[in-house]
């Protein structure tokens, strides 16, 4: 059986499950995960992910950082190589950057899914004097030429990818499915005033504005509550905006998925606002 790497810089996310599930339905190939480093408390990748480097030591930010910009890592090279892939996944744009000088070494196709931030802002959202930023502009171009796939997770991102000059033949528009099985109703009691939301908290999942409407809820259903599942760098102002409206409101931060799948089961309303972020 041929093996295809799933490459992710940081593996992985806890919010970033839909990776492993759309890659372990893969039933023709076999799966091997490819890293620059583990997250803390993240989700473990099955099958022994490789990374380059094993903890956030001075040595290894350092030598992570020479691989982002030039790509010389021949210890990490070597360990990839001996998977003896025959494709390089790479979720998000940025990661498709870093894997570029891999998939090179190995003479074997780039494919990278294109999920949000930078076709949408062009770049932009990537500091143009951090290592990602240069990096960025060293194998933009580069990129596009050597890629053999973006694939598209929605139609408004193969827009903004075509507007910002990714070439039309190479894009895919190519949605995310999910596994219904592993969400069917089970036999737990739901609870009649709980509104649940999941997500990272940032400003583009516009957390802010179901806080606002809860104080709208409440005034007609008084027992009303929300749970909120996740964490990420607006946590802070929104736990103060809710005590500051008098929202009844849980956070209670990143959870793996069967805590997700229980309060799925256990809520009355699951609701998930998206906004467009300043950048």
């Amino acid at each position: 059986m041929k093996t295809i790497v799933i490459y992710r810089s940081a593996l992985l996310p806890a919010m970033q499950t839909f990776i492993p599930f759309q890659a372990e339905a893969i039933e023709e190939y076999l799966v091997k995960y490819v890293g620059l480093e583990a997250v803390p408390n993240g989700f473990v990748p099955p099958r022994d992910p490789v990374y380059l480097a094993e903890d956030k030591s001075l040595p290894n930010r350092i030598l992570k950082n020479i691989f982002k910009l030039t790509g010389f890592a021949p210890a990490f090279r070597q360990k990839v190589a001996s998977l003896k892939p025959c494709l390089v996944h790479a979720h998000f744009l940025m990661d498709g950057v870093h894997a570029l000088p891999l998939a090179t070494s190995m003479h074997i196709p780039l494919v990278v899914t294109l999920h949000g931030h930078v076709p949408t802002s062009g770049g932009r959202t990537i500091a143009n004097a951090s290592v990602d930023g240069l990096a960025f502009h060293i194998r933009r171009n580069a990129l596009c030429r050597r890629c053999s796939l973006f694939i598209c997770v929605s139609e408004y991102i193969r827009q903004k990818a075509l507007e910002i000059g990714y070439p039309k033949e190479k894009l895919r528009l190519h949605y995310i499915g999910i596994d219904l099985k592993r969400f069917a109703v089970g036999k737990e009691k739901r609870d009649p005033h709980l509104v649940l939301f999941v997500g990272r908290l940032a400003e583009k999942k516009g957390c802010t504005y179901l806080i606002q409407a809860m104080t709208k809820v409440q005034e007609q259903v008084p027992g009303a509550h929300l749970v909120v599942v996740g964490d990420g760098p607006e946590r802070s102002t929104l736990e103060q905006q809710s005590a500051s409206l008098h929202v009844n409101a849980r956070f209670v931060g990143e959870h793996a998925l069967p805590t997700v799948l229980s309060w799925l089961q256990t809520a009355r309303v699951f609701c998930g606002p998206s906004v467009t972020a300043a950048d």
